[in-house]
């Protein structure tokens, strides 16, 4: 059985190169940024928008 940890925080960051917006969902802030680095080759300057605790 695989059990996730529970969301905390809703986190939306834009990419300073494509000028895109992405929302996560995660336990904390630091892991939607690792999450949304992951999803590129080397590491993305962003800048997040807004977070809200849920």
């Amino acid at each position: 059985m695989i059990v996730s940890e529970p969301v905390k925080v809703m986190v939306e960051i834009e990419d300073k190169q494509t000028e895109c917006t992405y929302i996560y969902k995660g336990a904390n802030v630091n892991d939607c940024v690792q999450y949304f680095q992951s999803m590129f080759f080397g590491k993305r300057e962003y800048k997040i928008l807004w977070s809200n605790l849920i």
